[in-house]
């Protein structure tokens, strides 16, 4: 490594910075692939915006006016090539949220994540009314990917004797997968993710950076699914609870 004093890069250098960095940083993830493919119609199968499954007792969940939320996502588990520890007890997670879950940063009623421990007695449900009628269903294909860190990610890590605040290759910016994927690392937009729990209300909004990152959906243009300005939507889980929290990023 060069000694940052100097300031200066030589081709060698950054080539020696990268390979390292990448050595540090690399992790994987399981990135779902929207539409692309021949549908299969499977119940099962991971999708944005079709019918979703869910168990024969369970009702399609409302907001806090009693309003049917729009449904988001089905990522069937079991099929993806990668799962962060937390997500190995789970078979499918289907995401739902409320119209104005971005202004209440994603508090209690404004969203609902729904995990499956089984496939078993899953049935198919037509949504009561679609509130975003301009989405489009597509089936999703997951595929293995190696990513790396964003550059305000607190978990990124730099060869030895060097720190952000150096003068580093801007080739370091680019390797973040900025995908719908599961696993990886969160691909911020505006800065370090920040996570509301899910059982707070608007009035008990509290930062909490305990939990840890396990999956993002993307803006997806081809499901017409947009998150304010082509943002990102980002779900973590506290290990060994219930309790799942989201947040949103856009530009």
């Amino acid at each position: 490594m060069p000694d940052m004093d100097e300031r200066e890069w030589s081709e060698e250098a950054v080539e020696q910075f990268l390979e390292e960095f990448k050595r540090l940083n690399a992790r994987p993830a399981s990135m779902l692939q929207v539409g692309g493919v021949m549908p299969t119609h499977r119940p099962l199968a991971s999708h944005i915006g079709l019918r979703p499954v869910m168990r024969p007792h369970e009702t399609w969940p409302l907001d806090t006016l009693e309003r049917p939320m729009q449904f988001i996502a089905q990522l069937n588990l079991t099929e993806a090539p990668y799962l962060p520890e937390v997500l190995k007890q789970y078979a499918l997670l289907t995401i739902f949220v409320a119209e104005d879950c971005i202004q209440q940063r994603f508090a209690q009623g404004s969203w609902t994540l729904r995990a499956y421990p089984t496939l078993a007695d899953l049935i198919p449900v037509e949504a009561p009314n679609q509130p975003w009628h301009w989405m489009r269903g597509f089936e999703c294909q997951w595929q293995m990917i190696t990513d790396y860190p964003a550059y305000d990610d607190a978990q990124l890590r730099l060869p030895d004797g060097l720190s952000l605040e150096d003068d580093l290759p801007e080739e370091i910016h680019g390797f973040n997968v900025a995908r719908s994927k599961v696993g990886g690392f969160a691909s911020t937009i505006q800065h370090a993710v920040e996570f509301v729990s899910a059982t707070q209300t608007p009035d008990d909004w509290q930062r909490d950076d305990s939990p840890p990152f396990v999956f993002q959906i993307n803006s997806e243009e081809k499901a017409r699914l947009m998150w304010a300005d082509n943002g990102t939507l980002y779900v973590g889980k506290r290990t060994g609870t219930d309790e799942w929290f989201a947040s949103c990023q856009f530009y």
